[in-house]
This record gives C-alpha cells, structure tokens and sequence, in this order.
C-alpha cells in the first residue's frame, strides 16, 4: 500500500455515494495504513476521519488506530492525529468516553505544541456534549493509572474550558454539574489542586447564598482540620501546614457577616494558631506568615458570635500584642527607637479591640495589667509621630519605585487605625466603640477583583494568593532611611520591606511541576502505551 493507492481508495469512496458501505475492504485497508510510513499516515488519518461515520462496523478498529497515531514517533503524525478526534464525535457520541479518556492523558505532553493542540481539541469534543465530558474528566481524573501532571491540567482544563462555553452551552444543568463535581473532587485532592477546585466554586452562583457560602466554609474547615490541634511545619520542617491555613481561609473571609459568623475559626485562630506564633515565625519566611495569620484573625474577629469564654481568647492575642509593643526604655531622654512591626499591630490589636467586647472588665480588673499596657502603647504612638513625620519629610527629595510608592500610600491610612484604636483604650475605662477600616482590605479587594476579571483562573489564583501588604517597621537605624529585601514564600510573592529609620524624630524611616512528575520516555510525559490501558 502506498500513497497513490490510498489516493485511488479516497477517489473511489468519494465517489460510491449511496453504495459506499459496500467498500469496507478498502476503508480496511485504510486503517492498516496507519502503520506504514510518514505519508502514508498523514493521508490514511484524512481518510479515516472523512469516511468514519460511512462504516459503523469498523469505527473501534479505526479509532484505535488514530489513537495509535496519537503515540506516534513523529510529532507531526501525532499532532495531526490529535486534531481528527473531535471530528468522531460528529455523527455519534458513543465513542466519546474513551475519547474524553484518551484526551486527559494526552494533556500530559511536554511539547508546548503538543499541549496546545491537544487543549484545543478537548475543548471541541467538550463544546459538543459538555454534560459527557465534564463527568468524564472528573472520573479520569479519579485514575490512579493517571500520571499526576496530567491530572492536574485535567482540572486546569476543565475549569478554564467550562467558563469559555457560549451562554447558550452553559447552561444551569451544566453549572450544577460542575458544582456537585467539584465537591466530590476536594475530598481526594492535593494541595495546588485544591486551590484550583475551591477558586472555582467561589466564582460560581453557589457563594451568592448564605446556604452556599456556608457549604463552602464547612468544606474550609474540614481541609484545615480545625479539629486537631495545629502543626506549623511537617516532619521535614517545610511550612506546609502554615501554608495550607492561610491559602484556604483567605477564600472564605469574605464570606463572614453579622449573619454568617466566624466563631469557630476565630476560636480555632486563638486557641491553637496563635499558640504557635514562635513556631511559625521560625519558619521560612515566618515574619510574612506571622504578618498573613494576623491580618485574617483581624477581618474575622469583627464577626465573632458570642465566645464561651472570651477572656481566654482575648488575652491569647493581648499576649502576643505585648511582644510587637515594648515597654518603654528606663531612660526616658533617649530618642533611639525599636523596631516596630506596624503591620502585625494594627491587625492584632484591631482583633483584640473586637473581641474585647465580650470581657470589657479584662483590662480594668487588673490595674497593673492596665498600666503597664498603656505605658506600651503610649511608647509606641511615639513612633507612630515619629514614622508620620519622616514620611513628609521624605515626601518629595526621593524617587520610589512601585513598591515603596505602593507602602508609603498605604502607611497613613495603618499609622491612623492604630491611632483610631489606642485612643478608646485611653479612655477610663477603656471603650471598644471605634471602627476602623483595615489599611490592607481595599487594597486586596481591588487585587482579587482584577485578577478574576482579566486573568485565567489558575493566574487569578495566583494573584489573590499572593497579595498581602508588607509588613512596616521602625527599625533603630543612624543611616539614614534602609530599604531591605525581605524574600518571601508560601502564601506571599517577593516584596520590600519599607523601613524608615529611627532616631531623633526632627531627623530622617509551594512540589514542582515538571520533569519531577513525569515518567516514560519518549519526552512526552511518559504516555505511550497508556491510552487504552
């Protein structure tokens, strides 16, 4: 059989009409040619695509084949085979589970080429019967044969894909579909995973109930297993645990209202994270943790129901305050300053002044204790003039980059909550009245917004991820203003720490994916012999 052979086969089924099922023996020897050269392939996969609906009795055997093709040496013959399998999905539906099967492990290629052009065709199959390939996807993917890159970009897939659906496609059937998917998928699934599935249930019509919203919350906190105690670290001393708290509760904080309270996890926040705030700063990156625990505990503690026993909470936090808020120096002439964490502050301390509330008698029913605090706190709103001051100084005789323009737009707005805040605690007694708004939410909110309009999700993710405002600190300095790096990971992205000096104050302040995942040969993944296994 050769190419001009296969040009007479062609010639003779285009022009059988009617009688074309009477050439089964040439659509047969067809399907044998796929096995013989480079040109032979390219046109037997042509024929077998235009004929196949022609002859029922043949189509397996002509599928296998152009699966075959799929495994093929060369990367033209597999690209080109890639691009006919939507096309079997015309005339009938029945091959399309192992199609959609095929399809999920082809998404496991290197080659760049490779995995686009096998996107695009999964994408043709899934606009043709989304209702199939959506419970298709999710059920390959519960494969343990399924090499785990391609896994992954099977979810990848399906949640960007579904979204790209024409209105009239993605219909309500369709969304629900996706939904109760999903919630099936969480409770076998890895960690980046995880974040895929969960970022596509909060974009969905599922949080615009409070039902929902607590559907999702409860799914939350059984990842974070709120139930046992928290670990900072695993065995090895990566920041896992740290890690996956964080990425997963910033999904539900905008989920808590007056009506949707956030008790259990304020508790958990007190009781068993906040414990560990010396583990957790000794991580990698802990003061970036430290700083992202701190800022959560702050949105949620606004929306505390009522606690069994909030003195205990309460004073869980105020003991952790007290370690960012230094008592003041026995010489009391000195103008050196500590360095102040201002970040960590204004969020614990907004989380203190909350849930103080529930136990206003906590700092009056100790005098000493209410001393002593407001000593503290009076020494630190003198580094708040002090950082106020250096920021006009140095308004206009320095060039800033993104960054330090971005922290120095941000710094009145946190210098003034804490202000907001110390001031009720000055009162006698102490009032819990105040309401501030947190210097780092507009910010996020904006970010998350952006991100989820004008990026894919995985990259949406990505960004409300990584979005958390620097830490700012006063740091005892005589150079003159310091900008450091601080490297930061997990949860946060690489930023700058803004660091106005001290002094007089009339003077100048997640596994890899890649080749580690893969096994085979071939440089593609590792797939070939694996499409009908």
């Amino acid at each position: 059989m050769n190419v001009e052979e296969l040009y007479d086969i062609y010639n003779t089924l285009k022009d059988a009409g009617d009688k074309i099922s009477e050439h089964s023996k040439e659509y047969e020897k067809v399907i044998k040619a796929t096995r013989l050269g480079p040109k032979e392939k390219k046109l037997s996969t042509d024929i077998i695509k235009t004929f196949f609906s022609s002859f029922p009795a043949q189509q397996s055997k002509a599928l296998s084949a152009i699966f075959d093709l799929c495994e093929d040496e060369d990367k033209n013959i597999r690209i080109g085979a890639m691009k006919a399998l939507p096309s079997f999905c015309n005339d009938t539906l029945s091959h399309l589970v192992k199609i959609t099967e095929v399809m999920g492990q082809m998404l496991g290629v290197d080659d760049p080429t490779e995995q686009t052009c096998a996107t695009n065709a999964f994408y043709e199959v899934l606009k043709k019967d989304p209702v199939s390939v959506i419970n298709n996807v999710f059920l390959i993917i519960q494969s343990p044969d399924l090499l785990p890159i391609a896994r992954y970009r099977c979810i990848q897939f399906i949640l960007t894909k579904v979204k790209q659906l024409d209105s009239s496609i993605m219909t309500t059937e369709v969304q629900d579909l996706m939904i109760t998917n999903i919630k099936v998928a969480l409770n076998n699934c890895i960690a980046d995973e995880f974040v895929l599935l969960i970022s596509y249930l909060v974009s969905t019509n599922l949080v615009k109930s409070f039902v929902g919203q607590q559907e999702i919350t409860q799914i939350i906190l059984q990842q974070i297993e709120i139930d046992k105690d928290f670990k900072p670290y695993q065995a090895n001393g990566k920041a896992h645990f740290t890690n996956r708290l964080v990425t997963c509760v910033k999904f539900i904080l905008p989920f808590f209202s007056a009506k949707n309270e956030s008790t259990q996890l304020v508790k958990y926040y007190c009781d068993k994270v906040l414990d560990q705030w010396e583990a957790i700063g000794a991580l990698n990156n802990g003061i970036q943790y430290q700083t992202g625990i701190a800022q959560q505990l702050a949105i949620m503690a606004p929306f505390c129901g009522s606690l069994e026993n909030p003195t205990k909470q309460v004073e869980t936090i105020f003991n952790v305050l007290q370690l960012y808020m230094p008592q003041p120096p026995e010489n009391t002439s000195s103008n050196e300053m500590p360095e102040f964490n201002f970040s960590i502050v204004e969020s614990l301390l907004c989380a203190f002044h909350a849930l103080a509330r529930q136990c206003p008698e906590f700092l009056t029913e100790d005098p000493a204790r209410l001393k002593d605090f407001r000593a503290r706190l009076l020494y630190f709103s003198r580094g708040i003039q002090g950082c106020k001051k250096v920021l006009s100084l140095n308004a206009t005789d320095k060039v800033f980059n993104a960054e330090e323009k971005r922290i120095r737009e941000m710094c009145p707005q946190l210098l003034t909550n804490i202000q907001t805040l110390v001031k009720d605690l000055f009162y006698t007694p102490p009032v819990y009245k105040c309401k501030i708004t947190l210097s780092f939410t507009k910010k996020e909110e904006a970010s998350a917004k952006a991100a989820a309009e004008q990026k894919p999700v995985v990259e949406a993710v990505a960004a409300v991820g990584n979005k958390r405002h620097v830490p700012i600190t006063f740091e005892n300095s005589s150079n003159g203003a310091s900008h450091q790096n601080a490297k930061r990971g997990g949860f946060t992205g690489d930023k700058k720490i803004y660091t106005p000096p001290s002094g007089k104050f009339s003077q100048n302040f997640q596994r890899g994916r890649g080749g580690g995942w893969y096994r085979g040969g071939r440089g593609r993944g590792g797939y070939r012999g694996g499409y009908r296994n």
